[in-house]
């Protein structure tokens, strides 16, 4: 168990790292970064009401999933969300 904690820290990038990333991936600089508990990253990019979530693992940067919804709704339905 402490070695797969030790392995998780050394595979953790900081939010520089992974804000520098996501620029030379999209072309955009993301309007949030916020890494989860597993290590997996989000990135949000927000236009208006539409909102764009990326989730890539730090280790190799490969992007997981991506989630679009219009933040004024209330529903789920409208909700897109595709895994790679």
């Amino acid at each position: 168990m402490i070695g797969l904690g030790i392995r998780r820290q050394s595979m953790a990038i900081d939010n520089t790292q992974a804000e520098l990333y996501y620029i030379i991936r999209y072309g955009q600089r993301p309007g949030r970064i916020q890494t989860w508990i597993n290590g997996m990253v989000e990135f949000t990019y927000t236009l208006g009401a539409h909102v764009l979530k990326r989730y890539a693992f730090p280790d190799t940067m490969k992007l997981v999933m991506e989630e679009y919804y219009d933040k004024n709704s209330h529903s789920d339905g409208l909700r897109t969300s595709e895994t790679v």
